[in-house]
């Protein structure tokens, strides 16, 4: 395996790479998966880097993880511990009202790193055709507004780049936050609960009260298009912080765009259960069906292609 990191975008976002390495004379096309962990846009969360990296590297893919900005990131930039970042982010995002967390920051991100990684698609033996996404909770609402936006003028203008280049040819949505209009909860008491998702909108948006119109340009829901990549989507009903019908809402709007998505509801099961395996102590066999499953999914459009 060869392990390399590289900065992405000018707001401090780090792209890591793990690529297979082949002997001298042996060229393979691998697909190619991007990776974007969760963490309430307050930080990037390490059970869904590194082990969902590894799991899919296991399993024949070149995988890059996003380190999207964030306010903790922006901390350890400036010389704090990552603990001495979790303890001051609340009031760091509180205060601030220049967050890099806040759109259309992560969205350029992530369309940088799909750009990256088809800009190095020879050299890393990646398959520029089978280049898809993960994302996590928070992670799942970048990977669903990339989802969206790949299209967009605006967001192509401002990376200088063309739509193909930053399109996911497949994204996988794992919990996630898919409309921001309702609520997340973050909290035990419902006066905890409204603090923590003002604080969560904060960290979008720079505002603990955006416009209804914010509201919507951070909603993958909303945004969802025609054009949207094909979909898999997976949550489970007993997760207490991001409510399952973020996930089945999404799903019927697909539907009602006519784009092709599978979707799996698994009954049991926490939120931020990642691969769902010792790795990141969340041990639950039947939630990590979700990996086969996905890889399969994702063979899907290549057999009929090899037809």
């Amino acid at each position: 395996m060869i392990k390399e990191t590289v900065s992405i975008g000018d707001k401090g976002a780090v792209l890591t790479c793990y690529l297979h390495e082949f002997k001298q004379g042996v060229v393979k096309a691998l697909p190619a998966i991007l990776i974007i962990p969760g963490g309430a846009y307050f930080f990037t969360s390490e059970r869904e880097a590194d082990p969902v990296a590894l799991t899919f590297l296991n399993t024949g893919y070149n995988a890059y993880v996003l380190e999207y900005a964030t306010s903790v990131s922006k901390l350890q930039s400036e010389g704090k511990s990552f603990d001495e970042a979790m303890m001051m982010v609340h009031d760091y995002i509180t205060k601030s009202d220049t967050l890099v967390s806040a759109f259309p920051n992560p969205v350029v991100e992530a369309a940088l790193a799909m750009q990256y990684i088809r800009k190095h698609h020879v050299a890393h033996h990646s398959d520029p055709d089978r280049v898809f996404t993960v994302g996590f909770s928070a992670g799942g609402n970048l990977a669903g507004l990339l989802g969206a936006y790949w299209n967009a003028p605006w967001l192509n203008d401002l990376i200088g780049s063309t739509p193909e280049k930053i399109k996911p040819n497949a994204q996988i949505l794992a919990y996630g936050v898919l409309d921001p209009h309702a609520v997340i909860h973050l909290g035990e008491t419902l006066e905890e609960q409204e603090k923590g998702h003002g604080l969560f909108l904060k960290a979008m948006s720079n505002t603990s009260s955006p416009s209804v119109e914010v509201l919507d340009a951070l909603s993958p829901l909303v945004q969802a298009h025609p054009l949207v990549p094909r979909s898999f989507i997976w949550h489970t009903k007993e997760d207490s912080l991001v409510p399952v019908k973020h996930s089945m809402n999404y799903a019927v709007r697909l539907n009602e765009l006519g784009v092709d998505f599978e979707l799996h509801i698994y009954e049991k099961g926490a939120h931020g259960l990642s691969v769902a395996n010792a790795m990141v102590n969340t041990e639950n066999p039947h939630v990590a069906s979700w990996i086969p499953l996905v890889l399969s999914w994702l063979d899907l459009d290549k057999k009929r292609e090899d037809m």
